[in-house]
């Protein structure tokens, strides 16, 4: 009966989406704090969601048109309640939170502001940009880039691997126990009676038999080897795609935060040096 409708989503409220992403340990969350102090970019949220519907496509689980409406519905949906401070997070500690912004006071104006119909008339000329972090995502975005064209920019995060796999070891500890695996928002596939994480598949009999390290190892190397894939064979994206190094940054930030100001339309704001300071960069 619905085999020839096609989805879609014409009008959408999303200007632009800035995307952080890199493999766990290599600093994401830093380069967040920062493009967040930038001119016009909203403070980050996570969102397994998209991340999620990248890897149906992936997967071939998900139609094209439907993963293209979802995406956009999605983004726009971010976008609508972080102008209005519905999506923010006032957890004090959690890294997310926007005690950790030097923006604080605009979010909190914004939760005793009016919202609802006046929102898309705000986004339109305030062009803000949505700020996104994920993990591990580059490798399955290419619907990303197919439904937004112009409107994202992905930011790939690189660093030494001895300081990734540190944090990657505990994260495959954590992992496979019933409690951490229960806190885990990704999808999963089943492999003789148990579950494994998608990105697991393609090397799950080696997976299986791996200590927590060795999967850690095993792991990192499977994303440095499938971004770098990517990257090779979608060269039509790399005007979209900007890779920093996580040593070179913090070693000299300001030819760097010049290029990522270029690649995002933005500028610094009079908070950027106090991020840069606070993190002693």
């Amino acid at each position: 009966m619905f085999e020839d409708l096609k989805l879609d989503r014409q009008e959408t409220l999303i200007n632009k989406v800035l995307i952080i992403d890199g493999q766990a340990g290599s600093g994401k969350t830093l380069f967040t704090q920062i493009c967040g102090s930038l001119n016009r970019v909203e403070h980050f949220t996570y969102s397994t969601e998209i991340e999620n519907i990248c890897a149906l496509m992936y997967l071939n689980k998900i139609e094209k048109d439907a993963a293209t409406s979802m995406l956009k519905i999605q983004l726009d949906q971010m976008i609508y309640e972080t102008m209005m401070a519905r999506r923010l997070n006032f957890r004090y500690s959690d890294l997310s939170s926007i005690f950790k912004s030097y923006k604080f006071f605009k979010y909190i104006r914004r939760a005793f502001s009016k919202g609802d119909e006046i929102i898309p008339d705000i986004i339109n000329k305030q062009r803000p940009i949505l700020q996104i972090l994920t993990h591990n995502l580059l490798p399955y975005s290419e619907i990303i880039f197919q439904t937004l064209h112009e409107k994202v920019k992905f930011v790939e995060v690189i660093r030494h691997p001895l300081y990734m796999i540190i944090q990657q070891t505990l994260n495959q500890q954590n992992f496979y126990n019933n409690i951490g695996k229960s806190r885990q928002f990704h999808l999963c596939v089943e492999k003789d009676k148990d579950e494994f994480f998608y990105w697991n598949f393609d090397y799950i009999d080696e997976f299986k038999k791996c200590s927590p390290v060795e999967r850690a190892i095993l792991e990192a190397n499977y994303f440095f080897n499938l971004s770098n894939s990517f990257k090779s064979n979608n060269k039509n994206f790399s005007n979209k795609i900007m890779t920093i190094p996580f040593e070179q940054f913090v070693l000299d930030p300001i030819p760097i935060l010049k290029n990522l100001n270029f690649f995002i339309g933005s500028n610094n704001s009079r908070s950027t040096n106090k991020v840069l300071k606070k993190n002693k960069i």
